[in-house]
């Protein structure tokens, strides 16, 4: 019997990460020996322009690679494993924005699947793909993009007025994520797709503001 196809996903799914848990990332893999790691950020200047896109891919344009690497794993053949990836260790300075964090496995050329040591087999995997004689496939991927934020925002908008395009106000309530307690002193700007700040407020005791 064949050994099933290589898999490698992130076993957690979510838009908001608390950044403590930058350090622990969980991903799930079967029969392979390696996953390409790749991040891209999304300053948060660029972050408009970003959700405004045709689709939620980072690209040239909106983000900058700030890791790209191989990495080993190991497991038992046509079993799923568990990788835990440190972010915090990896990227030391992260910054504000959003990150797109893409996992490869089951790389093969012509062939053949690399099995080669992490600082050398990204190599490998680049000649390959430069190569056109030698273009490569990976089996499996997945993305996800995370904003590290230990806040939680509630908005509610008022109901649109006949004849108008903009809702007369916006409230808004930041949170602690592990607490739920109310934020003092958070900056909420609403804009326009073409990063034009409507109008700025800044959260009272109570953990709100209105737009």
């Amino acid at each position: 019997m064949p050994a099933l196809s290589p898999k490698v996903e992130f076993i957690n799914k979510g838009r908001y990460l608390p950044k403590d848990a930058w350090d622990s990332l969980a991903v799930r893999h079967r029969n392979t020996d390696n996953i390409a790691l790749t991040v891209r950020h999304i300053p948060r200047q660029n972050m408009m322009f970003w959700l405004t896109g045709d689709n939620e891919m980072a690209d040239a344009r909106t983000s900058n690679i700030v890791l790209d690497t191989l990495l080993p794993t190991s497991g038992e053949e046509d079993s799923f494993a568990t990788t835990w990836l440190d972010l915090a260790a990896m990227l030391p300075n992260e910054g504000q924005g959003v990150y797109e964090i893409m996992l490869k496995g089951g790389y093969t050329a012509d062939g053949m699947e690399i099995e080669e040591e992490a600082d050398t087999g990204i190599m490998a995997r680049r000649q390959a793909e430069e190569d056109d004689d030698k273009e490569g496939t990976w089996a499996s991927t997945d993305v996800s993009r995370l904003l590290l934020t230990n806040l939680n925002l509630v908005v509610k908008a008022e109901a649109l007025a006949p004849d108008s395009h903009w809702v007369p106000k916006i409230h808004v309530w930041a949170l602690n994520m592990h607490t739920t307690h109310s934020v003092y002193g958070v900056e909420v700007d609403a804009v326009r797709p073409s990063g034009q700040v409507m109008a700025t407020c800044t959260t009272d005791l109570t953990g709100g503001c209105v737009l």
